[in-house]
C-alpha cells in the first residue's frame, strides 16, 4: 500500500468486529476462549431453565451476553473497562445466583 493509504489508516485500530478482531489478535487459541466466554454461561443458563428453578437470572445471563455478542458485531465491546465492568458485574450475579439454585436444588433432593 501507497504511504497516503497507510497514514490514512493509522487510527483505525479495530475491525469493529469482535469476533474478527480477536481471532486476528489471538489467532484460534483466542476465538476458542472468546467464544468459551460467551457460550458457557448460556448453556449453564438454559440448563437453570430447564430445572425451572430462577429463572429471571437465567434469562438475565442469557439477554447480556446474547446483547454483548450482538453489539460485538459492530464494535469491540469487551476493549473498553467500563463495558468490561458492566459485563462481568451483572454476569457474576447471574453466575452466582444461578449457581446458588443448583447447589440449593441438590440439597433440597
Amino acid at each position: 500500500a501507497s504511504k497516503s493509504t497507510k497514514k490514512s489508516m493509522q487510527h483505525y485500530t479495530h475491525l469493529h468486529n469482535e469476533i474478527i478482531t480477536n481471532m486476528v489478535s489471538a489467532g484460534a487459541v483466542g476465538l476458542m476462549a472468546l467464544m468459551l466466554m460467551y457460550l458457557c454461561p448460556i448453556f449453564l443458563a438454559i440448563e437453570a431453565i430447564k430445572q425451572n428453578y430462577k429463572t429471571h437470572y437465567a434469562l438475565m445471563v442469557i439477554f447480556l451476553t446474547v446483547g454483548y455478542m450482538l453489539l460485538g458485531m459492530t464494535h469491540g465491546m469487551l476493549e473498553w473497562e467500563y463495558e468490561n465492568s458492566f459485563f462481568l458485574y451483572f454476569l457474576a450475579i447471574g453466575m452466582v445466583e444461578l449457581s446458588r439454585s443448583n447447589i440449593e436444588t441438590k440439597t433440597h433432593a
